[in-house]
């Protein structure tokens, strides 16, 4: 009777992990005060919803008439899907694009909870998901419309994907496929996913489990899922714009730029500012005048490069700076004092269950080697450009699976192996 009850239950924990963070979004919504509910993201009123509209009204993927090219379709596209289901139904848009954020939230929980269910019992992994309903910077990153939260669904879709097709026996091609698929979906709504396809071939095929031979063929369709994925919106852009781009017409210039300068240069008068050592000020005074009229990924890498053999000391010190940043820091610099010490706390716990896993767990250290693998990559692409947090969070995502090898021992029955 027991047992039978116990399995009762364990159907309903999907639908938990599903509800828990819509209610605590909602709760969210209602007491954070009015002044921090306005939506910050300038893109998304400059560029993404504008596009949106366009698409609703059968313009195409353009602004002021001509190819929107600076950032992938891929959330515009979803946008468009929110705002004609709004004016199909009469809804209003803002509250069907509120619950929107909503909606990829808990499926970003329930996704977690499936991933962690690969490893762990489904108390743990229903733990899990709730954790990271929990987590702060999550549901801070959900007070507003952004591209994030879409992002992580499909990103955490390829993982679950690659994750199902190294335990399952059979169709084990498909799911790798998928998930290059999805990995390559994820591209489309934020290019900072443009190397993880590549990540996860190389993984795999360096991963001894498997005969080299399937190794390859398991890589390559990563990869073929991801080009399929986006081969459609490249063919598109080279006929609209006679140019060969990847992914858009990257606005990285301009990340990178800023994040060489983010003590001092302020165009948006939002930020508070921070404290660097006084040659790192002195550097970024320096170079703002020089570059910032015309900024191009070329000329900031060429301009890093000679200003790197100029004032070395200065540039290490800067790349440390903005290496730790990207664990707390913030746009508008606010808060940042708050997210370290729950960085700390979280950052700590995850090295520790890391760990743990790696020595525990050794028939399941290929997740683990996964999440490794993009934690190192988001980190490196966070440090090209604007070191912000904002850009870590969806990684973070991946590696609170790990946390239950943190438990007391007897907690919880061991995983079987299936």
């Amino acid at each position: 009777m027991n047992i039978a009850i116990r399995s009762f239950d364990h159907r309903f924990y999907p639908f938990i992990a599903f509800v828990v963070p819509i209610v605590m979004i909602l709760v969210l919504w209602r007491i954070v005060p009015g002044s921090f509910q306005k939506n910050e993201n300038e893109d998304y009123f400059f560029f993404y919803l504008p596009v949106a509209q366009n698409i609703v009204h059968g313009n195409g993927i353009t602004l002021h008439g001509k190819i929107a090219s600076e950032y992938p379709p891929g959330y515009p596209v979803l946008i468009a899907a929110v705002l004609f289901a709004a004016q199909t139904t009469h809804c209003n848009e803002e509250v069907l694009l509120r619950a929107s954020i909503a909606f990829y939230l808990a499926i970003t929980a329930v996704l977690i909870y499936f991933i962690s269910l690969l490893l762990w019992n489904p108390r743990q992994a229903l733990f899990v998901s709730l954790l990271w309903s929990c987590y702060p910077l999550v549901l801070w990153s959900a007070k507003q419309q952004n591209s994030e939260l879409p992002f992580m669904v499909f990103l955490y879709g390829a993982f679950l994907c690659f994750l199902i097709g190294w335990r399952s026996a059979k169709n084990k091609k498909r799911y790798f496929f998928s998930g290059g698929i999805l990995c390559g979906v994820s591209m489309l709504i934020r290019p900072i996913a443009i190397g993880v396809g590549v990540s996860m071939a190389v993984l795999i095929l360096f991963w001894k489990r498997y005969r080299f031979r399937q190794r390859l063929v398991l890589g390559l369709l990563i990869i073929i899922g991801n080009l399929i994925a986006v081969i459609p919106w490249e063919v598109w852009m080279y006929q609209k714009t006679k140019e060969v781009l990847l992914l858009c017409r990257s606005r990285d210039a301009i990340s990178m730029f800023d994040g060489l300068t983010f003590a001092v240069w302020n165009p948006e008068g939002y930020r508070k500012g921070v404290p660097v050592p006084a040659d790192v000020r002195n550097f970024m005074k320096e170079i703002i005048p020089k570059y910032s009229d015309t900024i191009s990924t070329k000329q900031v890498v060429g301009m890093a490069k000679t200003e790197l053999i100029k004032h070395p000391s200065s540039i290490i010190k800067l790349l440390f700076i903005k290496a730790a940043r990207s664990w707390y820091a913030t746009n508008s610099n606010r808060f940042e004092s708050l997210i370290l010490v729950v960085q700390f706390f979280y950052l700590a716990l995850m090295l520790l269950a890391c760990r743990m896993f790696w020595k525990s767990r050794t028939d399941c250290r290929l997740p683990l080697a996964i999440g490794l693998v993009l934690l190192v990559y988001f980190w490196g692409m966070t440090v090209c450009v604007l070191s912000i947090v904002r850009y870590m969070v969806p990684v973070l995502g991946l590696m609170v699976i790990f946390f239950p090898a943190l438990r007391a021992p007897g907690a919880f029955p061991p995983h079987r192996s299936r």
